[in-house]
C-alpha cells in the first residue's frame, strides 16, 4: 500500500543533502491524527527524536527564544530575548532544534521568509 507523503516531506526531500541523510517527516508513521514523525538524520530512528528549542529572529536582529525541559507536572518552559550580531535577512525566520535522544545527533530546522517565500532549511 503507497502512504500519500506531506507537503514537508516533499518539501524537505528537494534540498540538498551535502552526502548525508536530512531530516524528514516519516509518512509511514503517520498518527490516526494525520501528523508525521521526524526521523534523525543520523540513525534513522523515529521515536527518540525531540525538539528542545524554539527560535524567531528578526531582520533587526532580535531573537526570542524558548526552551523547554522536563516532563509532566514538573516541564517548565524558559524564555530569552537577546541580539544576534547577524539578522534574519529582510524578513524573519523561525528554528526549531532537535535532538536524537538515541544517537546524540543535533539537528536544526530552519523557515526563512524571503521576497514573499518561506524557504526551508535542515542541517
Amino acid at each position: 500500500m503507497k502512504v500519500a507523503r506531506t507537503d514537508l516531506e516533499v518539501l524537505v526531500d528537494r534540498l540538498p543533502s551535502k552526502g548525508t541523510q536530512i531530516p524528514v517527516l516519516v509518512a509511514e508513521s503517520l498518527s490516526d491524527a494525520g501528523e508525521g514523525s521526524l526521523q534523525c538524520p543520523k540513525c534513522g530512528r523515529v521515536e527518540d527524536m525531540h525538539f528542545e528549542q524554539l527560535e524567531l529572529h528578526s531582520a533587526s536582529g532580535q531573537r526570542l527564544a524558548a526552551r523547554a525541559g522536563g516532563e509532566d507536572d514538573g516541564a517548565r518552559i524558559t524564555l530569552s530575548l537577546g541580539n544576534d550580531a547577524q539578522g534574519a535577512g529582510r524578513r524573519n525566520r523561525l528554528v526549531l532544534k532537535f535532538a536524537c535522544l538515541l544517537c546524540g545527533e543535533r539537528s536544526v530546522v530552519s523557515f526563512l521568509q524571503h521576497k514573499g517565500e518561506t524557504l526551508a532549511s535542515v542541517r
